[in-house]
């Protein structure tokens, strides 16, 4: 048995959503942000920038 938090489109036929119902306290928004690190070499940046937009664009059609 496991317990994490999911949005709901992720949960598959076998899993079943929990709430307040059975006890768990409502759920808020949350925050996210990226960190870059300061030892990111000039070549790798590009990559590092475009793998930080596609986590702001995915991140950005769940609101």
């Amino acid at each position: 048995m496991a317990v994490s938090i999911l949005e709901r489109d992720r949960l598959t036929p076998a899993m079943r959503e929990l709430g307040e119902a059975e006890g768990l306290p409502a759920l808020r928004g949350c925050e996210a942000q990226l960190h870059y690190g300061r030892q990111v070499s000039a070549a790798s940046w590009p990559a590092v920038e475009a793998l930080g937009e596609l986590v702001k664009r995915q991140l950005g059609q769940r609101q």
